[in-house]
């Protein structure tokens, strides 16, 4: 399903949240980066990239970079 989501129409939305008290916020539609993103089986690792840009406040608020 996510490995060849490219192909098969699933599409996958990312939501995050900074605190569990919070309420999540919608970042948008992914899709796997590239196939060598996908590792692992239980659990799997696999890195996405966001069809559309974060708006720069939304992506400082969840920077890791952020100071």
């Amino acid at each position: 399903r996510y490995v060849e989501s490219r192909t098969n129409g699933w599409r996958f939305l990312l939501f995050v949240r900074e605190t569990p008290n919070q309420a999540f916020v919608a970042c948008g539609t992914t899709r796997i980066a590239s196939p060598t993103d996908v590792s692992g089986d239980r659990p799997m690792a696999i890195g996405w990239t966001l069809d559309v840009a974060l708006p720069m406040a939304t992506y400082g608020a969840f920077s890791l970079l952020r100071s």
